[in-house]
Parts: C-alpha cells; structure tokens; sequence
C-alpha cells in the first residue's frame, strides 16, 4: 500500500510541475535517466567488458526497474512538467526490512527489496566478474546505518521495516537548479518522520557533494581501486562510494 505522500490523482510539486506514481510506459524514460546517470561514473568503464554495450546496459538496467516496480516495498514516483507533460524527474525510496524477520507466514525466506544494481546479475556474461565482486565487496564495507541496530527498533511491533532508504533520484539537466531535487528530498524526510524511520543513501560521486549540501551526514565509505581493472596509465584511480543519512530530530 503505497504512502500517505504518494499522489494518487496526481500532486503539484512546485509552480509548473506535478508528481504522480511511475508506471509501466514510463520505463523507457526512466531507464535512459538510469543509464545517462550510470555512464558518467568511472566503475560503469570497467564494469561492462564491451564498454559502452548500450543495449546491454538498457536491458539490464530495464529489467531491474520492472522488477522494482512492483516491489511491494518500495515507492517510485514522477515529476511531470505541466506544460510539456514531459518526465523531468525520478525518485525511488526503498523501505528496508529487518533480514531477522524476512520470513513469511509459511516460514519461507522473503527476498526484501532488490536494487537495480542487483538486477544486473541477469546478465552477468556482459560484465566484469571481478569488478562485480568489488562492488559487492565496497557495499559490504559500508556496514549498516544506525537505525539498522537492536537499540533503535522498527516504530512498532506490526512492522520490520528498518529504515528508509532513497534509492535513486535523477533530475534531468535541463530540468536543474530550479529546486525540484530539493522539493524530492523534503518529501523523503517527510515520509521518514511520519514512518518514524531513518533516513539513508548510498551516495556516488556524481551526487555527494549535493546531498551533504542538502543536510545528509556521512556515516561511512568504501573505497575500490579501479587501477586494478584497468590499462595501465589509463588516468583510473580510487572510486568512493558514501553511506549518509538524515539528522534526526
């Protein structure tokens, strides 16, 4: 069931934009902001063997949004521009459950929300295997946030959600500095404050520096060498990943 914040007939978001859920046309859309956003980050160079295999990483990428789509756990929403009626944004929160608890009923294992990162092990024969390992090892290092620990609950005993992570947000360029990511990110706190979760990211290079200017707190990073996968003297260097997450107040 989706959130109180999730527009249902559609929501004005600011002067001139609307948000409403993601559907199934919108995948298209939604998966070239995924690879425009995945293509400017150094690992995704060394990550495909046949770099730029665009139509592998469309597939793949595709493939996981349909996935997350209907991921009961997770809620995907738009920004439309009212006058072009044209999708200028896109946000995914993810909330993450208890792995204690991911039991159902018949006391079978629940797989909890999947990533698109995850998704692409379908097609593992167009990656790098040892780049895929580094990812998984980077995310790993992470560690968990502090709202994932035995003194800080789930807000109740009907519910093993953890916390709340944003998964992905992506504003298109010509769509930027015009406050619509800040209006995403207020919508997130709210959403958190109103579950009583925390608030959680995973940040890449491209959106760091934006998200601790918007308010996250660093709370971890896992660093991968990317010289290992590369030509030598190629210019590849370290590749950070930063876990943040929202105060608290």
């Amino acid at each position: 069931m989706p959130s109180p914040w999730i527009p249902v007939g559609g929501k004005k978001l600011m002067q001139g934009y609307r948000i409403e859920p993601v559907i199934l046309a919108d995948l298209p859309t939604l998966t070239n902001f995924l690879v425009l956003h995945k293509n400017r980050l150094a690992i995704n160079h060394v990550l495909w063997k046949g770099w730029p295999d665009q139509p592998a990483q469309r597939e793949s990428y595709g493939a996981a949004l349909v996935s997350g789509l209907y991921n009961p756990e997770r809620d995907c929403i738009k920004v439309v521009h009212v006058a072009s009626e044209k999708i200028v944004a896109w946000l995914v929160v993810t909330r993450i459950l208890d792995s204690s608890r991911k039991t159902d009923e018949k006391g079978k294992e629940s797989q909890g929300p999947q990533s698109p990162e995850k998704g692409i092990n379908t097609f593992a024969d167009a990656m790098n295997p040892a780049v895929v390992k580094a990812i998984n090892d980077g995310v790993a290092k992470l560690g968990r946030p502090s709202g994932d620990h035995l003194g800080d609950p789930p807000r109740s005993a009907e519910t093993d959600v953890l916390r709340l992570e944003l998964t992905y947000m992506y504003v298109e360029p010509s769509s930027r500095r015009k406050g619509i990511g800040r209006q995403l990110v207020r919508h997130c706190a709210d959403i958190a404050r109103y579950e009583k979760l925390p608030l959680t990211l995973e940040a890449d290079p491209n959106c760091h520096a934006w998200f601790l200017r918007r308010g996250f707190k660093y709370v971890s990073r896992a660093d991968t060498d990317l010289r290992e996968f590369a030509a030598e003297n190629s210019g590849y260097g370290l590749y950070r990943v930063w876990r943040m997450e929202w105060p608290r107040k």
